[in-house]
């Protein structure tokens, strides 16, 4: 239990760096119906949208296909940089349990295959979290767990143009923080000088 609290409280101080949820704007709406037509099923496979969406839209797409479920939902937009957002042009959609989504090895080669190919790829990936305890007692904005940090983490080091959403409680947020505590302990560990090994 005591590990379940402090893990809590690591994502909430992690979370405090991260940019506030997402603002829609009435212009967002039309990312809807595209992206639920390309979440209906439980397919992989990456569609092409008929008209690229704006990253903004996208999400807004997102969040209507993903906040009555309870099960986890993972919904990766692949696109391009343009100025501020990205110009989603195909979607690809997994489902999950209760408490996770993976990504499976397929949707990682896409990715790569994806970012390769594109001087200006970026994949905008957005999962969601099922309405729980939490949501009920404190209306919280989306709180990105160890797991989630840890994804986005190594997407990061191996140099993909990954962006990371959270669906939760309404609300659709970017994380891009580390465990602070954690990478805080693994600094500390290498800083320190060796220990000198010897007889007693």
């Amino acid at each position: 239990m005591a590990g379940i609290i402090s893990e809590f409280i690591e994502a909430v101080l992690s979370s405090l760096l991260d940019p506030n949820p997402v603002g829609f704007r009435a212009s967002d709406e039309r990312g809807v119906a595209p992206v639920r037509a390309a979440c209906r099923g439980r397919s992989e496979t990456p569609q092409r949208l008929q008209r690229p969406l704006n990253r903004n839209a996208f999400l807004r797409g997102v969040l209507d296909v993903t906040e009555q479920e309870a099960i986890e939902h993972l919904v990766i937009g692949f696109g391009k940089r343009l100025r501020s957002t990205t110009r989603v042009e195909t979607i690809a959609h997994g489902v999950g349990s209760a408490r996770q989504v993976s990504i499976p090895a397929g949707l990682w080669n896409a990715m790569d295959q994806w970012l390769a190919g594109h001087a200006r790829g970026e994949v905008v990936l957005a999962h969601s979290h099922p309405r729980n305890a939490l949501n009920i007692l404190l209306d919280n904005v989306p709180l990105a767990s160890g797991a989630d940090r840890d994804a986005w983490l190594r997407a990061l080091l191996q140099g993909k143009r990954i962006r990371c959403y959270l669906v939760e409680n309404g609300f659709v947020r970017e994380f891009r923080t580390p465990m602070l505590l954690r990478l805080l302990d693994r600094i500390t560990r290498k800083t320190q000088p060796a220990q000198e090994v010897g007889f007693a």
